[in-house]
Parts: C-alpha cells; sequence; structure tokens
C-alpha cells in the first residue's frame, strides 16, 4: 500500500475511529448496578409457600462532565391487577439529569436532579433501615407518601464532610457533619401514578447532627409534603409531618419516627361524601444488632398506622428476622405479623436479596 492509499483509507476510517474513542469514553464513564429481591414465603392464608420476585432494580449511570451526570433505574415488579395480572413489568422508576453544583458556605455537596427524582424522604430513611428486602418502609407502606417522582430536587450536606473513618465505620450515605437537607417540587402522585390534576406537591426533609464530635451517629430528622391528593377534583389537601431520631454505629442501629396530618397523595384517605381529608398518626421503631466479628445481624421493627375514618383504618405490623451478609448481598429469615380489621396475617419467609 503506498502512503496515498494508506492516507486515504485513514481518512476514510476517521468518523468511526472517532466515534470508537467517543464510546470508549462514555463506557469509561458508566457504571451498571442492580438490586433484586427473591423470596420463597409462606402465610397462615395458604396451605403452601409460593417464590415471589418482590422487586428488582437496574441501573445505568453515566457521567457526562464534572457536574453533569444521568440516571435510569428500572422497577421490575410483578403485575397484581388487571388484565396483566401474574406479568412481571418493568416499570421506570428514576431517569433524572443530575447537576453537581459548587458549594454555596454551610451548604457542601450541592446536587439538583431534574426529571423522574428521588423524593426526600425514603430514601434517607433507607439509609437507616435497609431492609427493604422484608417490607417497604412505614412511610410508604402506610400509603402517605412516595419514593420517586416527577419533578426537581435539591439535596445538599450541611457543613463538611464526616471524617472517611467515621463514615466507613457507621455507613453513613448522608455525610453532613451538622447533618443534610432534601427539598423539592413534584407532580405529587408518584412515580407509579397519572397526575390526574394540576397540583404540584412541595416535600422537604431536614435532619441534624446534634453531637457531630461526641456521637457523630446521632441525628434528629423532620420531614413534610404539602399538596393536594391526586384526584380529578383537586380539593382534598395533603399534610404529612414526620420526626424521626436515629442512631447509627458500628454495631447498632436505631430509629423512633412519628407521623401526623391528614389525607395522602393517593387520595385514598378522602371523605368520598365532602372531599374533605381524615386525619392520621403513626409510631414505626426499628432496631438492628450486628454480632461483632461475624456477617450476621438480628433486627425488628414495629408499626402502628391509624387513619381516622369510618370504618377507621387502624394496624399493627411486626417484623424480625436474622440477617447473613455476603458481598454487598444478603439472605434474610424473617416474619411479619399485620393485625388490622380484616384480620390477622402472618407470614415467613426466606428471601435474598442481590446487589451489584
Amino acid at each position: 500500500m503506498n502512503i496515498k492509499n494508506f492516507i486515504l483509507l485513514i481518512l476514510l476510517l476517521s468518523p468511526f475511529i472517532s466515534k470508537a474513542q467517543e464510546s470508549k469514553s462514555i463506557i469509561e464513564k458508566s457504571a451498571i448496578s442492580g438490586q433484586w429481591f427473591i423470596n420463597y414465603n409462606w402465610n397462615n392464608t395458604d396451605d403452601f409457600g409460593k417464590f415471589q420476585l418482590k422487586r428488582g432494580y437496574f441501573t445505568f449511570k453515566t457521567e457526562l462532565n464534572e457536574s453533569l451526570s444521568v440516571r435510569y433505574t428500572q422497577d421490575i415488579t410483578l403485575d397484581t391487577e388487571g388484565d396483566d395480572e401474574g406479568n412481571i413489568e418493568i416499570r421506570m422508576k428514576y431517569l433524572y439529569l443530575k447537576w453537581a453544583a459548587k458549594d454555596l458556605g454551610f451548604l457542601t455537596k450541592n446536587k439538583f436532579e431534574f426529571g423522574m427524582v428521588h423524593r426526600p424522604w425514603l430514601s434517607f430513611d433507607e439509609g437507616i433501615n435497609n431492609y427493604r428486602i422484608q417490607s417497604k418502609l412505614f412511610a410508604e407502606s402506610s400509603k402517605l407518601i412516595a419514593s420517586a417522582d416527577l419533578g426537581i430536587s435539591f439535596m445538599a450536606n450541611l457543613g463538611p464532610s464526616l471524617d472517611k473513618d467515621v463514615i466507613k465505620k457507621i455507613g453513613e450515605k448522608f455525610p453532613g457533619r451538622y447533618g443534610s437537607i432534601a427539598f423539592g417540587v413534584y407532580n405529587g402522585g408518584g412515580y407509579h401514578a397519572i397526575e390526574l390534576n394540576d397540583n404540584k406537591t412541595v416535600e422537604g426533609r431536614l435532619t441534624l447532627r446534634p453531637f457531630a464530635e461526641l456521637i457523630p451517629g446521632l441525628q434528629v430528622s423532620y420531614t413534610f409534603a404539602y399538596g393536594k391528593a391526586n384526584l380529578v377534583e383537586n380539593t382534598t389537601p395533603v399534610e404529612f409531618n414526620l420526626v424521626m431520631l436515629s442512631y447509627k454505629s458500628a454495631y447498632y442501629i436505631g430509629s423512633v419516627q412519628y407521623s401526623f396530618g391528614k389525607g395522602n397523595i393517593s387520595g385514598s384517605f378522602t371523605n368520598p361524601i365532602d372531599g374533605s381529608a381524615y386525619s392520621s398518626e403513626g409510631i414505626s421503631a426499628f432496631s438492628e444488632f450486628k454480632i461483632p466479628n461475624s456477617k450476621i445481624a438480628l433486627f425488628g421493627r414495629y408499626d402502628y398506622f391509624d387513619s381516622f375514618q369510618s370504618p377507621t383504618v387502624n394496624t399493627y405490623k411486626y417484623f424480625g428476622g436474622i440477617a447473613y451478609r455476603f458481598l454487598k448481598s444478603k439472605l434474610v429469615l424473617g416474619f411479619n405479623e399485620q393485625h388490622s380489621e380484616s384480620g390477622v396475617k402472618s407470614t415467613a419467609e426466606l428471601a435474598l436479596e442481590i446487589k451489584f
């Protein structure tokens, strides 16, 4: 091949080489992760147990530059309603552009999310109680708020981050030395609901770490959501308030939370006669004990929730079990019992959380 033909070949291949280099650059700046909950359970209403895919998440993240990144997360679940009942369906849980903004005085690690984004509370609560494999956490299982929605979110740490050894010791995901905040505006119905009105819901969280040097794992949190229920009539108010005291250490994690307010995002706490919202309150307590020098932990949780309607929605829930951690995953042998107006339902399960 003479020099002219060689130069011509290079010119012809240059667009493909450029695209290959660009693709390689995108791949190098991307990450794929997943989290699946699979179990076999028995309950007091069935003669035999059954295998279940309780939930599955598949996430793709890419850094666009130093401050911009994108995330796409699929939510894989079992359809239990309608003509598609029994099918495994895929929904979109997160699809957003994240902007990592510069520090602004006392506010550090500032982040904005645009699109299908995190709402302020549940992602924080799951950083304390990481047994989502067993059940939705209190505020979501009580049908008060959702974990994700279309809208815009802002998150920041208060002050600089805790020391790296402290962060590692207590497993802190929101490591602001004096706490963290989150705030946003959303459609309101959650990522699994169609927007039925023109209302927007405002939700926020403030977390303070009062003794950062002496007891870095101790935090006090308040979260709220205000708006209207996701109903066509657009008249039922939603007023959600929750306070929580939490503590994290190397071998123990615990929290106590109390909620109060009226209405809920779906509108199921609505008086059908005049459209007013029923009041509600609830309490949830969680504890996890990690056995030193082992991969085993014991955990338990208690929920009480009451919506003051007629007939009242009054439930007591008990959770407990033992977990074995391996890699980023865990195997859980657990039980739960729910008391409500419809009776008592008890369930035992062997559940596997696969996380990578």
